[in-house]
């Protein structure tokens, strides 16, 4: 099976569900003064490229970890 990634980058501007505009990038350690990278991303599960599991509407649906990606088409 081939696998085609179409996600979208997460960036701060991105599209978000109902413009809720949620995604949000926090620097907690910079290089120059840390020696190394760390950052905290927030973000809406509907943010971006994304499927919905069963659980998301359904009260005891699958969750998304369930879902072979042989499913999707």
């Amino acid at each position: 099976m081939e696998i085609i990634d179409i996600s979208w980058p997460i960036t701060p501007s991105m599209t978000t569900y109902k413009d809720s505009k949620t995604v949000d990038f926090k620097h907690n350690k910079i290089f120059e003064k840390d020696g190394v990278r760390e950052s905290t991303i927030t973000l809406n599960s509907h943010t971006g490229t994304h499927i919905d599991s069963p659980a998301h509407f359904l009260r005891d649906g699958n969750t998304v970890e369930t879902i072979s990606l042989k499913q999707l088409p």
